[in-house]
């Protein structure tokens, strides 16, 4: 597959998952978590090192993002939910 082709099909699955988040839907955030990896390896395959921090980070705040979406009420979300 070109680069171009796998450059936009990583383009619509990160718009996408931004949808589902932007729409409150919950696992908008565990999507973006997880594609992630198929970004990375992209990152990787194409030598473009420097996006590896970018998926880091993204990861990271898709991570918690997801674990505050749990809690309705805002705030951080206790063991109790």
């Amino acid at each position: 597959m070109s680069v171009w082709v796998t450059s936009l099909l990583l383009s619509l699955g990160s718009v996408g998952g931004t949808w589902l988040i932007a729409r409150g839907i919950r696992a908008g955030w565990l999507f973006m978590l997880l594609f992630q990896a198929p970004i990375s390896v992209y990152d990787v395959a194409t030598r473009q090192y420097g996006f590896l921090l970018i998926s880091a980070l993204g990861g990271w705040a898709y991570f918690h993002g997801w674990r505050l979406a749990r809690n309705p009420q805002g705030g951080r979300p206790s063991a109790r939910t």
